[in-house]
């Protein structure tokens, strides 16, 4: 059986031969529907086209990148993943991911990249990058589109929640709910980088200060890898007067503490009101309160984003905002609920 050809599929699908070529190296100037018919034939008669033929005619090399800053994808990153591969690969467009450790490594791609050329598309998850990277990529017209990065300053565009208006969110909750004496508990940064996340650090400190009546933090840190339970008990101790609420950086810190609580009989939200950021896979199922973010939503907007740079048509809002909602469930409970910690015996 003879290997079906472009004529094949115009002939199946009703359409031109340019058309079909469009479909799968412009796949932004055919409209859906027409492209879903020549899909639909180039199914039926196994008919494929590589993305090497593909580039040797428009220039591109129908790749993106995904700059991480860790080792491993996360829960955040997996679903930013998702949600740009959910636009891109409809569009022709493959995914690379570039785990970014430090300052240097980062530093070491964008001074690679002009010269290897081997993307079309760089996306930059959760961490700042410089002026003097974005001018690289601008001088070879690659689109740089920020995901959950600070600053929007020489992006092409971006998609982003406000994170200190999130953690706003769960203090406020908080305050309304009587509590005075609140912590914060966060991880500090491993790498060079500067993470969006710190933003909840400010964002904390932000709110209580805003509250009308005196409000006492606590400022909880743990380093990487440091056993969320007993850092957090430490720390406790030490402390003159012990809070009745604690916000988290996010659920990675809340839900092994939470489990731990548990384990020791600390009851939340009996002896503690705890918040966490994310909603995270597992964050519905053992009833924690927390900050909602889509990361899939993100991915998803940065990708259309994205192409829309590709067709050489800038968006009207290149710099998206998205909001950030509390989901309140069983992790937190009103002052008058609350027992104290100081009644706590803190042994672990």
């Amino acid at each position: 059986m003879s290997k079906a050809s472009v004529y094949d599929v115009a002939r199946e699908a009703g359409v031109s031969i340019s058309t079909v070529s469009r479909s799968f190296t412009s796949p932004e100037k055919v409209s859906a529907k027409t492209r879903a018919k020549v899909m639909k034939a180039a199914e039926a008669m196994n008919f494929t086209v590589t993305h090497t033929a593909a580039s040797l005619k428009t220039g591109r090399t129908f790749r993106a990148a995904l700059l991480v800053g860790n080792e491993r994808l996360d829960w955040f990153g997996s679903l930013v993943r998702e949600g740009l591969d959910s636009i891109l690969h409809p569009a022709g467009y493959d995914t690379s991911i570039y785990p970014i450790g430090d300052s240097e490594e980062q530093e070491h791609f964008f001074a690679e990249l002009p010269i290897r050329r081997n993307v079309d598309l760089v996306f930059v998850s959760s961490f700042d990058i410089t002026s003097k990277e974005t001018s690289r990529l601008s001088s070879i017209n690659v689109p740089i589109i920020g995901i959950n990065v600070e600053s929007n300053h020489d992006l092409d565009g971006s998609v982003k929640i406000d994170d200190a208006k999130g953690i706003q969110l769960a203090v406020n909750h908080l305050l309304t709910l009587g509590h005075r004496n609140i912590a914060y508990m966060h991880i500090s940064p491993k790498s060079s980088l500067h993470f969006s996340s710190l933003n909840r650090l400010q964002g904390f400190l932000e709110a209580c200060r805003q509250w009308p009546e005196p409000v006492k933090t606590e400022l909880i840190k743990l380093q990487p890898g440091q056993d969320v339970f007993s850092s957090f008990i430490s720390q406790l101790q030490s402390m003159e007067s012990r809070p009745t609420a604690l916000c988290c950086q996010d659920d990675s810190v809340a839900i092994p503490l939470l489990f731990k609580l548990n384990r020791f009989r600390l009851t939340v939200p009996g002896n503690l009101s705890l918040v966490g950021f994310d909603d995270s896979t597992y964050a519905d199922k053992i009833g924690l309160t927390t900050i909602r973010q889509d990361p899939f939503d993100l991915g998803a907007k940065a990708g259309s984003l994205a192409l829309e740079f590709l067709k050489k048509t800038p968006p009207k809002n290149p710099y998206i905002t998205l909001d950030t909602q509390i989901m309140i469930r069983n992790t937190t409970a009103p002052i008058e609920d609350t027992r104290p910690l100081d009644k706590w015996a803190c042994n672990s």
